[in-house]
């Protein structure tokens, strides 16, 4: 029995320590040859796709428990990117929603 018990222990540690290992960066691409780029967590690469964000009806987006900031999200209702930061929910959009990534001007 213990060495069933060590042989199972010795099995899962070198399972846990070999996923761990290979584990530290994800790729998303259709370009088998590809690998991470070693200072993202997450790099998705594409030369005919592109990246979706969630897509959320305002009361979703609003009832969002304890946002992580920097979350970012497309609200369907006001068809506008939405991003959460210390102060709240911030509208990306700026006038127009087909001139959505315009530099937003502030008046001081």
């Amino acid at each position: 029995m213990k060495k069933l018990f060590l042989s199972a222990l010795a099995l899962t540690l070198t399972l846990t320590l070999t996923l761990t290992g290979y584990s530290q960066n994800i790729a998303i691409t259709d370009d088998d040859g590809y690998t991470a780029h070693p200072s993202a967590m997450l790099d998705v690469k594409s030369l005919t796709k592109g990246f979706l964000t969630p897509r959320l009806t305002t009361v979703q987006r609003t009832a969002i428990s304890s946002p992580a900031t920097g979350l970012l999200v497309f609200d369907t209702d006001l068809n506008s990117y939405y991003c959460y930061n210390v102060a709240g929910w911030v509208n990306l959009t700026y006038g127009n929603p087909s001139n959505i990534w315009r530099l937003k001007r502030f008046s001081y």
